[in-house]
């Protein structure tokens, strides 16, 4: 059975055309998805700049502020896309947490090293485990010392789900895809 031109003509045009849309489509999934995340990179930097500063204020005399530090790590650590929230004194110990539970533990051997890192140097440490679904951001608390430099005198970890990030990545996805396949069929 031989086809006509016009017949390879819309086969070629219809080809070229589903090509670019499934080049178009997986551009934009791209795009959305770098874009959901770089967004969940931000709104830690802003929760982890606000528990920075909140915490400085309480850490100062941990003893007398200890509950509103502790409400604070609470109220934190119930945002939307935060998993929790803890405070580290200098041993590694948490000394707040948004699970009361977990205040007075300590947290896995990496994450020790991450806290008298810390401590040490005085910058953030962020890190993205993809495996769990887990962004982690580590930032010190200051305190004053007579001199006016700054002093960490804690460290606050603050942990970010990227599960929901993945999900809305995924439906994106699979609209993408259910259009595709319509338009796929109307061109059939």
């Amino acid at each position: 059975m031989r086809i006509n031109i016009s017949s390879k003509i819309i086969i070629a045009v219809s080809i070229i055309v589903v090509s670019v849309l499934l080049i178009g489509f997986y551009v934009i999934i791209s795009e959305e998805s770098d874009d959901l995340f770089n967004e969940m990179r931000r709104n830690a930097n802003i929760v982890s700049r606000v528990i920075q500063e909140s915490t400085s204020e309480y850490m100062g005399d941990v003893l007398d502020d200890m509950n509103h530090l502790q409400t604070l790590t609470e109220h934190l650590g119930s945002l939307e896309g935060v998993e929790w929230v803890e405070v580290f004194d200098r041993d590694a110990t948490i000394i707040a947490h948004s699970q009361k539970k977990r205040i007075g533990s300590k947290p896995l051997e990496i994450h020790q090293a991450y806290v008298h890192k810390i401590f040490e140097t005085g910058k953030p440490i962020e890190e993205e485990d993809k495996q769990s679904g887990k962004y982690n951001k580590f930032v010190p608390v200051y305190g004053i010392s007579t001199e006016e430099e700054k002093i960490v005198i804690g460290v606050v970890e603050l942990v970010m789900d990227m599960e929901s990030l993945s999900k809305k990545v995924a439906e994106l996805r699979l609209q993408m895809v259910l259009i595709m396949v319509a338009l796929i069929a109307s061109i059939l």
